[in-house]
């Protein structure tokens, strides 16, 4: 599928509104310019391979659909630490394959327990959830910056670069690493530590 269309299909994904009394978010990290408005700038805020701590030849890659993404928010600001498992999303493509959507993620439109009004911030996480180049998975993760927007009770945008309510935050490109060494760099500190032993006992 060409880039174009899912990132129309994508580019939907970024308002908020509320319904039935409870806030609810639509989510993405790509949406043209405009999305939320005419002075909306759009997002695009792509997530890929770290440049190191990654499974070799994948550095500066677009993750793919070895990845999914989660939602994390907190009402009244401060940082997310409640997770919409709802929210999680598959990234689409593979690795690297940009042109059919690799990298990039859309969450529909999800409810906000107990939200009201007033101050929200989010957080997106994103994990393989597949064993990727030795890492298992869980193992390969990356965050956004935490967004904190005035409130999604109004139908606007989730603004500045989401749109126009957000007052702290720019939801900007992100890499994911590997949380622990891959299995081969474990073995092969196992047998350095067991040479330096055999060797400290012959000296011994």
């Amino acid at each position: 599928m060409k880039k174009s269309l899912i990132l129309a299909v994508l580019g939907v994904a970024v308002t908020a509104a509320t319904s039935f009394g409870q806030g609810h978010v639509y989510f993405a990290n790509y949406a043209p310019a405009g999305t939320g408005g005419t002075s909306d700038p759009g997002v695009d805020a792509l997530v890929t391979y770290a440049s190191s701590q990654v499974p070799a030849g994948k550095e500066s890659l677009a993750v793919g659909s070895g990845f999914s993404a989660e939602l994390f928010y907190s009402i009244g600001g401060g940082t997310p630490t409640t997770a919409l498992t709802s929210s999680i999303q598959p990234f689409f493509a593979t690795d690297g394959d940009t042109g059919n959507g690799a990298g990039y993620f859309v969450f529909g439109a999800i409810d906000i327990p107990g939200y009201t009004s007033g101050v929200i911030s989010f957080q997106v996480d994103v994990f393989n959830t597949v064993t990727i180049g030795g890492y298992a998975p869980g193992a390969i993760t990356g965050q956004s910056q935490v967004l904190t927007a005035a409130g999604i009770s109004t139908g606007l945008a989730l603004g500045n670069s989401l749109g126009y309510n957000l007052t702290s935050g720019t939801f900007a490109p992100f890499t994911v690493s590997a949380t622990v060494p891959e299995p081969s760099t474990l073995a092969l500190a196992g047998l350095g530590l067991a040479a330096l032993v055999a060797y400290r006992r012959k000296q011994a």
